[in-house]
Formats: structure tokens, sequence, C-alpha cells
């Protein structure tokens, strides 16, 4: 039960940091205030989620813990409703959400590091 909880929360994490750079990439082509490091995490987390699907295909996984996505859950709607928060004070809309994304997508490829390592051989 914990192996499907794990993979569900999984790819809930991935989906969520997709779709928030998917929407902060569409604001920041107009506002111009894009971080460098972004491109470079997406990529890398794309890159290790589907290396983790081939993986878990091939060999037999058992996860213990289910402290980590939970974890970056509880991260990601905190940032999130600070975020929001801000929004209404600020000038540029969502500026801050475009910060925030760095600090999740690193929490993300850590995700996806401990996932990869969780394999058993």
């Amino acid at each position: 039960m914990k192996n499907k909880l794990y993979l569900i929360l999984y790819y809930i994490c991935f989906a969520l940091t997709l779709g928030t750079s998917i929407f902060v990439y569409s604001l920041t082509t107009t506002i111009i205030m894009v971080n460098k490091y972004m491109y470079f995490f997406i990529g890398i987390n794309v890159v290790l989620t589907i290396i983790f699907t081939i993986l878990l295909k091939k060999k037999k996984y058992e996860f213990d813990n289910i402290l980590l996505p939970i974890s970056y859950l509880i991260l990601f709607i905190f940032l999130v409703v600070i975020s929001v928060i801000y929004n209404n004070i600020l000038l540029v809309e969502y500026i801050h959400l475009s910060y925030y994304l760095v600090i999740l997508l690193f929490y993300d490829l850590l995700l996806n590091i401990y996932s990869i390592l969780s394999i058993k051989n």
C-alpha cells in the first residue's frame, strides 16, 4: 500500500511542479524576470522522472518512507499561498512565484534523486 501511495504522491508532485513551471513561464515571458536556473532544474527534473519511470518498470521497488513527497506538497501549498497573498500587494503580478519556483524545483530534484536511489537492485 505504501508503494502505491508513494507513486501517486510522486507523480502528483511532478505534475504540480511542471504545471507551475509552465504557468510561471507563460507569465514571465512578458515580465522579462526569468530566472536562468529555472530551465536547468526543469530539464533535470523531467529527465530524472523519465529515468525513474523506466527503472520502475524494470526493477522491484519498495518505498518505506512517504515523508518526502508529503513535505513537498506542504511546502508547495505554503509557497503558493504566500505568493498569492503578496500578489495583492505588488505591482507586478506573480513575481514572487517565479522566485519561489526555484526552491520548489530544487526540492523536486531532491525528491527525484531520493526516489531513484530507493529502487532496489
